[in-house]
């Protein structure tokens, strides 16, 4: 089988795997929400705030992955009971909980104001366990500020409490914590050391996970140093302990890096076999967490809507009726009462004539009839009304079970998140080729279109901002399509000339979606740039989006061509410009590239878009501030421009100072 069959049918695999997300996991949502259906019954029963608090704790648990927000009111709710009677050991855990979301939420800042807070509580009371715990927690968050030097005191004054517990385990989390802490910033000795000692500590406790961990972390340490005999015994070690245990995900982050390594020492028959392992265990991977349709999502989302509405529709006509019906009731009482008053009135009168007592007689039968009439229509009506009243309540239960369907479907989506996110390169190897960059990454929706890309092959390092047909799930499909392409092309094929890339990508996209024989008009908008480290030489191309360079004092753009990879708009063929840009040693270059959903944001005070001049000149204006400052201004600008309005597209904006 040749290279391009393979990569035709690894392609149409991960399109049909992105829709198979939802039916195990429907099923395995289904058990959890049993438990949760048991707890909220036992959260209901309870009396006592102690067996409240551990209630409302397991709650948080079952939903700190699913729904985040629900889980940060449950420890919300377990705060105020334990403030209440001044619990401090269950304020120390409530308010760390909440952390927890924070941290996941990106609100880092707020995240670690209330890691302080429970740090001091745990300090106060004998609990050296916990403190150390959250001091790891701290180490995190400021990782992931950028704030290297106060996240490694944090870990040795973890580390140290860690050891005086004789906590071999501990130990090797926050020795593995340093090891990675050490790597981002590219000290590959250092990293070195601290997972060799990771490793050791592991070795002792059994847990595979972390083994197999500090393995491919040797390996990548290694790998960077060009020690590739080393690098291999670590990978294959690696292999061999993750094939035991049957865990997948580490499987094919072996394969990978011993591709790699094959790759590096030439032996590319070896490399090619170590792909194919690879893309054939990352199948394997994602087959085990996801097997229905992601299409179908959509369409159930849409059926589930309309059905909603439906029943909305009929529950209204269904209370006009009864409002109606009560309307004609009580018009008829009264015009009953009016006609008994004026046979009182005509029976009292002196003046009564036997004409009038025969008239009398005469409505006094018909009011007799029509108060048996109306007698017969208020137990009709109340039969009706019975009848209505049983149609609600099976109404209600219908919107209850589309209701825990929608949530069901929005779970299965933040599945579907996860595994987007994991195609994503990984943040410290970015840093490694650009330690000062920054990366805007604002999904619209919980899937997203809009995606970025980086490899390292030897010393060329290559980036990409790429902006999918759509946004949303269909946006995601394409997205998985075009990130296994770049793979093929830049890190199994080793093109790294953006123009050839992108030539390449152009043909691979036209032939995957079979856009010559079909109606089929998705494609790509890409920003693809080559650095090479050594000459120091920038390299672009680009299909419909540009490259914003500020050098010598002055910003220009630059586009490569103005038609998207893919479709067969105008014409099949493209010619992809390839620009070239000397990096001086002396002076510092800034290169920015962007989808378009930053420029096409609505807001303002006059509700239009902030247009790309706009961003232009924001970016000259702060281009020579720290990276990170840049991104703050940008965001800042970006979230105060929005307001009110909702995100429009998907947002992917990347810097670089070089």
């Amino acid at each position: 089988m040749t290279v391009k069959k393979n990569i035709v049918i690894l392609s149409l695999f991960l399109c049909c795997l992105g829709c198979t997300i939802c039916f195990n996991f429907t099923s395995l949502y289904a058990q959890q929400a049993g438990r949760i259906e048991r707890l909220e019954r036992m959260l209901k029963d309870s009396k006592n705030d102690t067996s409240t608090i551990r209630i409302l704790h397991s709650l948080y648990k079952e939903y700190s992955v699913i729904e985040p927000l629900r889980a940060k009111k449950y420890a919300e709710q377990s705060l105020a009971i334990a403030e209440k009677n001044n619990f401090q050991e269950a304020i120390a855990s409530s308010q760390e909980d909440i952390a927890n979301i924070y941290q996941g939420q990106g609100l880092l800042s707020t995240a670690a104001e209330l890691y302080l807070k429970v740090l001091d509580i745990k300090k106060s009371l004998p609990d050296k366990k916990g403190v150390a715990t959250t001091l790891n927690n701290l180490g995190n968050v400021s990782v992931r500020q950028g704030e290297s030097q106060k996240a490694l005191e944090y870990y040795k004054e973890a580390l140290k409490l860690r050891k005086e517990l004789n906590d071999t385990y501990g130990v090797s989390v926050v020795l593995t914590n340093i090891g990675v802490l050490y790597y981002n910033q590219a000290n590959y000795d250092q990293a070195l050391f601290y997972h060799l000692e990771a490793l050791s500590k592991a070795d002792s406790t059994g847990k595979k996970k972390i083994i197999t961990y500090n393995l491919n972390r040797i390996g990548e340490c290694f790998f960077r140093k060009n020690q590739y005999d080393e690098a291999l015994k670590y990978y294959q070690q690696q292999l061999v302990v993750a094939n035991n245990e049957n865990d997948k995900f580490e499987v094919q982050k072996a394969y990978l890096g011993l591709s790699q390594v094959y790759a590096e020492l030439k032996n590319y028959r070896k490399a090619y076999e170590y792909y194919q392992l690879y893309s054939s265990a990352k199948e394997d991977y994602f087959k085990e967490k996801s097997s229905a349709q992601i299409e179908d999502i959509r369409a159930a989302q849409k059926q589930t809507e309309t059905e909603l509405l439906l029943l909305s529709k009929d529950r209204q006509i269904q209370q006009d009726r009864i409002e109606r019906t009560n309307l004609i009731l009580l018009f008829s009482l009264i015009a009953l009462g009016l006609i008994l008053v004026t046979v009182v009135i005509l029976y009292r009168s002196n003046r009564v004539s036997k004409k009038i007592n025969q008239i009398l007689e005469k409505q006094k039968q018909e009011i007799e009839q029509a108060s048996k009439e109306l007698q017969e229509q208020k137990e009709k009506i109340e039969a009706q009304h019975e009848a209505i009243q049983k149609k609600n309540q099976t109404l209600e239960v219908a919107v209850s079970e589309i209701e825990r369907k929608n949530k069901d479907i929005t779970s299965s989506i933040n599945y579907a998140k996860r595994i987007q996110e994991s195609m994503l390169p990984f943040e410290r190897d970015i840093t490694v080729a650009f330690p000062e960059h920054f990366i805007i990454f604002k999904p619209r929706d919980i899937v997203s279109g809009d995606f970025y890309w980086f490899a390292q092959i030897g010393r060329r390092a290559v980036l990409a901002a790429v902006d999918c047909t759509g946004h949303g799930v269909p946006g995601a499909i394409m997205s998985m399509v075009g990130n296994d392409h770049l793979n093929s092309i830049i890190k199994f094929q080793q093109i790294t000339d953006p123009q050839e890339a992108l030539d390449l990508l152009h043909d691979n996209i036209i032939r995957t979606l079979q856009q010559e024989t079909t109606d089929n008009r998705d494609g790509m908008d890409i920003a693809l740039c080559m650095v090479d480290l050594d000459k120091r030489v920038l390299e672009f191309a680009g299909a419909g989006r540009p490259l914003l360079v500020v050098q010598n004092g002055e910003i220009h753009d630059f586009m490569s061509c103005k038609l998207p990879i893919g479709g067969l708009q105008k014409d099949a063929r493209r010619f992809f410009e390839k620009y070239t840009f000397e990096l001086p040693q002396d002076e510092s270059s800034y290169f920015y590239i962007f989808s378009d959903g930053f420029q096409d944001q609505f807001g303002g005070p006059k509700g239009r878009k902030f247009g790309k001049d706009k961003l232009k000149e924001l970016i000259f204006e702060h281009h020579k501030k720290p990276i990170q400052e840049q991104r703050r201004v940008l965001d800042k600008t970006l979230t105060d421009w929005m307001g009110d309005n909702r995100q429009m597209d998907d947002i992917l904006l990347i810097g670089l100072k070089i």
